[in-house]
This record gives C-alpha cells, structure tokens and sequence, in this order.
C-alpha cells in the first residue's frame, strides 16, 4: 500500500539522519562515509516526492565529494545520476539530461561499452528524450542499448524488459503499433521467464500491451489484456493498493469506449473506492468526471450533477 510504503521510507529516513549526526561528530568533515550518508539520505526524499530536500542532500553530497576526489570517481557518478533522476522528476529535462551526461563521462573513463552502469545510464538518457517527446531519438538510443546489452550476454534480465518497455512505449507515442506489439511482447516474455505469469511484473508488462491495443482501437483486445492482468494485481496485492486502482480504471475505460456503460461503471467506482481509501484525491476526481460524463450521455442529469459536486466538494477541500 501507498501509505505503508511512506511510512517503511519516513522510518529509513529517521535512521539515516541519526547515522548521519554520529558520522559528523566522529568523522572528519571530508569523508566518503559522510558523502554516502547524505546520498542516501536524498534518494530517500526523492523517494518520498521532497525533491528540493533531496536535491539539498545530493548537492551537499557533491560538495563534500568534489573535496575529497579531484578526478573522475564512481560515487560521484552515482549522484550525479541521482541528480538526474530527481529533475526529470521535477520535468527538468535539460538539467536532468546534463546530469546523466555527466555520470556517462566517468562511468566510460571506468567501465567497458557495454557493461551495466553504461548501459543503464544510456537508458536514463533515452527516457529524458521521451520525456521532451524526442521520440526517434529515443528509440535509436533505446535500441542501441539493447544491442550492446545482447553483444555481451544472451541471459536475459529485469534491466533489458524495462529497456523493451521503453522502447515499446516510445513507438506506441508516435503510432508505431506494430513495433509497439511486437517490443512490449519481447519485454512480456523476458518476465515471464523470470517472475512466471502470475507475478506483479508480469501483470504490469500485460497492462503496457493492453495500452496500445486500447490507442489503436482493438478494444475487446485490450479489455481481455487488462482483465488478465486485472486478476494477476488481485491475487498478488492487497485489495487496497494503488496498482489495482489503475486495473479498474483502464478496463473502465475500454468499456466506457465500447459503450457498455453498466461495465464501465462498475469499474469507475471499485476504482474510485480504492483511491478514496489510499487518500489520492486527485484520482477520485478524474474518474467521477468519467462517471458524470457516462450519466450525462444516458440522459441522468441528477446522477451526472452528483459526481461532479463531488468533485466540486473534493476541489475545495
């Protein structure tokens, strides 16, 4: 659950800041223990969405880092990419992309072409294009990632079905079905291998396929994929969770389309009743609008005004 995870984070975040204190008396100013502190201490508030907080413990890690390694050093690549990864979740991609540059020069100072930090890093990269909607560029650097991953192992790995899934989502952006299918099936199947089909990956690997079935057009496609991997949450989720959320919100969606409303409706609430538990309000007030739009069409005014003083309540609060 949502909120179980901030709790299990706000208790990391509790025990890394007292180590922290106990570094600082005992240690020198300029130690890399110090410098490993604060960079935990960061990915822990980017965790937590506090991103100039954790921008402040990353920078401040940097400082102290650039005091102690003059050249070219793993860990400050690794803040830098950290770095990176805070901005492009802030939707600074031009910060972030600088970012993951700068961690690629000294991981290729340090490692061969193709090893994993490299080729990670490339894939970091690829999803700041995709993110300023470069798509082309995206998917020629998503590619080249996944050959130079195959140049030097036929195994396959969690690393390479994300990579796929980029790549997958990077051609459904610019209407390449086709390819779309055909990637997200290569990254379907590398965790099934792994997980087997009745685990979460697997489930979040279906909901991708489904997607682009859903945008073009093959909709009773789409809504057998997103039931399979509708069940798949259920059996390996608690009922309150925010992944089985998203589950009823698609396959409303795909029933909304396909005009069978009752379905539709069905699927809005289950989804708005979880989202009201998990606190995501935001949520609520998206699906009720699909509500109040399917009333409205089936000539329900008083239904369709209800949901939307609904979000009009939710608004103000």
């Amino acid at each position: 659950m949502r909120k179980s995870q901030e709790v299990k984070n706000s208790e990391a975040l509790s025990l890394l800041q007292k180590a922290l204190k106990i570094k600082q008396k005992t240690l020198k100013g300029k130690h890399p223990d110090i410098v490993q502190s604060y960079g935990s201490i960061g990915l822990i508030y980017y965790e937590l969405t506090e991103y100039d907080k954790a921008l402040d413990c990353l920078n401040e890690a940097l400082r102290i880092a650039d005091n102690i390694w003059a050249g070219p050093f793993l860990f400050k690549a690794d803040i830098y990419n950290n770095l990176g990864l805070v901005y492009r979740s802030k939707g600074d991609y031009s910060k972030a992309e600088d970012l993951y540059r700068y961690a690629l020069c000294i991981r290729e100072k340090i490692y061969p072409s193709d090893h994993p930090m490299i080729l990670a890093t490339k894939n970091n990269i690829a999803q700041v294009y995709a993110s300023e909607e470069r798509y082309r560029e995206a998917i020629l650097l998503f590619e080249t990632v996944i050959r130079e991953y195959r140049k030097k192992s036929t195994e396959d790995s969690a690393f390479l079905a994300t990579v796929y899934d980029n790549l997958s989502t990077a051609y459904r952006e610019i209407g390449k079905y086709e390819d779309a299918i055909d990637v997200c099936t290569e990254g379907l199947n590398i965790r099934k291998n792994i997980y087997g089909k009745r685990s979460l990956d697997y489930a979040i690997s279906l909901n991708n396929l489904a997607l682009i079935y859903y945008e073009m057009g093959a909709l009773n496609d789409a809504a057998d994929i997103f039931s399979e991997a509708l069940a798949i949450k259920k059996e390996t989720l608690p009922e309150i969770h925010g992944q089985i959320s998203i589950g009823y919100f698609n396959l409303g969606l795909v029933y909304d389309k396909l005009h069978r409303d009752n379905e539709a409706l069905e699927n809005y609430r289950a989804s708005i009743e979880i989202d009201n538990e998990l606190e995501a309000y935001e949520d609520v007030l998206l699906t009720a609008e699909y509500v109040a739009e399917i009333y409205e069409r089936n000539d329900m005014p008083e239904d369709a005004e209800a949901y939307r003083t609904l979000c009009r309540e939710e608004d103000e609060y």
